[in-house]
């Protein structure tokens, strides 16, 4: 998931969507989240400075009976 992190799209975090520690935290009981580098691979020249969150340890799948975990 990108768009918590990227540069561009990361001003929406908090309205939109959950910051990325939050996100794996409650979405997938996870024991935290962080941003790291994941440049495009189809737009490598466009989107070079892209973000994405990675969730450690995982121990749920996605819940998407709560809402902030939809987006």
């Amino acid at each position: 998931d990108w768009s918590r992190c990227s540069p561009a799209t990361s001003g929406l975090t908090g309205k939109l969507w959950l910051p990325c520690n939050s996100y794996c935290k409650v979405c997938f009981k996870a024991d935290s989240g962080k941003c790291v580098k994941s440049p495009s691979k189809n737009c490598p020249n466009l989107l070079k400075n892209n973000m994405q969150c990675v969730c450690k340890n995982k121990r749920t799948a996605k819940n998407t009976s709560i809402i902030a975990c939809r987006a």
